[in-house]
């Protein structure tokens, strides 16, 4: 992991009591920060340990698909802590399914949690961060929104979705110094790919240039990389990390 230092920066990690979301959120606690840590339904066993290690970590329950939802959680945010410094819009589901049979709810779950919600929660960070003029947004996207892999309509055009928006946030709060980029990792061991079998891991794998899953550590530490003073100079990007899996 990168020495980054955020000492008294505050950040808000959505989906981050699993996966990428919970390694996100344990390097900004490992680098300084105050971190915000939302979760959708039960937290996991190992994001209650990591708030037993770090006590700048609070998780709270959050629903990003509902405006009010986000919009109180922001103003706590800001009443607690005086502002909000970063921003990683990491929380999406997938519901996989053929466009022919696609129910038109699971079309909608998907483009909630991964477009709307997204939205809803950088709109809301932007009225704390523009009178501050700083900050940094940071948005989960997907290899699946290049790949057009069958099954992943909702899914693709969600995350597809997220990179306009990126670009869009960053040339209008540029003038802010609020930077906006997108980090789209490599397939990683979470648990939207436990589901995998071996011929769809092999499949992915031969996908990436380095013919590997991504490593999870690696990924966070390019998430904190972009929200961090060493991107100050960054905004409006999409950086595909393929990083490699360490050998044991």
């Amino acid at each position: 992991m990168l020495n980054l230092n955020l000492e008294g920066k505050v950040a808000i990690v959505t989906g981050a009591s699993r996966g990428l979301g919970l390694e996100i959120t344990s390097q900004l606690a490992k680098s300084g920060c105050s971190v915000i840590a939302c979760y959708h339904e039960q937290l996991t066993e190992a994001a209650k340990t990591l708030t037993e290690t770090h006590s700048s970590i609070r998780y709270h329950p959050l629903d990003v698909t509902s405006e009010e939802k986000v919009s109180q959680l922001i103003s706590t945010c800001h009443l607690y802590y005086g502002t909000i410094d970063i921003l990683i819009n990491n929380a999406g589901t997938a519901k996989d399914s053929p466009i022919a049979l696609m129910h038109t709810a699971a079309w909608n779950k998907v483009i909630d949690v991964c477009l709307k919600g997204p939205f809803l929660m950088t709109r809301s960070v932007a009225r704390i961060m523009i009178p501050h003029r700083k900050g940094a947004i940071v948005n989960v996207g997907s290899l699946a929104s290049y790949l057009g892999r069958k099954g992943q309509a909702n899914y693709a055009a969600a995350k597809a979705g997220l990179s306009a928006l990126t670009r869009i946030a960053a040339a209008e709060f540029g003038k802010y110094n609020i930077r906006v980029n997108t980090l789209i990792p490599n397939f990683m061991h979470t648990d939207m790919t436990s589901c995998f079998s071996k011929v769809d891991i092999e499949k992915r794998k031969s996908e990436n240039v380095l013919r590997a899953f991504g490593d999870i550590s690696d990924m966070a530490t390019w998430a904190i990389l972009l929200a961090s003073d060493l991107s100050c100079n960054v905004s409006g990007q999409e950086f595909h990390i393929h990083s490699r899996v360490r050998e044991s």
